[in-house]
């Protein structure tokens, strides 16, 4: 990656949050978050970490899944190796007992050695469940990026064009 002196010598953080759909949680939703930045712009972020934090309830077992990609107004959930997808996981929410006593919350968290660069003007975070599940109905997934910014210049720009494969 090319070597840029940092604007921020600690960690930012973009907080995006989504609803699982109200009607059917297994239907895809979209959490728009939109950065400033441009590959024509002063500055880019560079990418070191994404933390998910999935909807949590008293549910047997239910499978979420979450995209976080520089492609807004998808119709379907992203593939991994599609265009702009920064990271994709699932979660599969078990919980023993009855009274779902022994259910375990926990985040989900990605850190990216080396960092990955971003200028992307958009952020999509999309979320669905497997299948639906009326417990996760209109709950809430959150989902946090730690970065910091760097001044763009035409080798970061090289970076940008070779990790997005523009």
């Amino acid at each position: 990656m090319a070597k840029a002196d940092p604007s921020d010598l600690y960690m930012n953080f973009a907080d995006i949050s989504v609803d699982l759909d109200a009607a059917n949680s297994a239907s895809l939703v979209e959490g728009q978050f939109k950065t400033g930045l441009s590959v024509r712009g002063q500055l880019a972020w560079i990418v070191h970490s994404i933390e998910v934090y999935f909807a949590d309830a008293a549910v047997a077992t239910s499978i979420q899944e979450l995209a976080v990609c520089t492609v807004g107004e998808l119709a379907t959930m992203p593939d991994l190796g599609d265009k702009g997808v920064i990271h994709k996981c699932r979660e599969r929410l078990l919980y023993a007992g009855a009274a779902f006593a022994a259910a375990v919350y926990r985040p989900y968290g990605k850190e990216f050695l080396p960092p990955v660069p971003l200028a992307s003007p958009n952020l999509s975070v999309y979320a669905k469940t497997a299948a639906d599940d009326a417990n996760l109905r209109g709950e809430t997934i959150e989902v946090r990026l730690g970065f910091t910014t760097v001044p763009m210049d035409s080798k970061l720009v090289l970076e940008i064009a070779e990790t997005w494969g523009y």
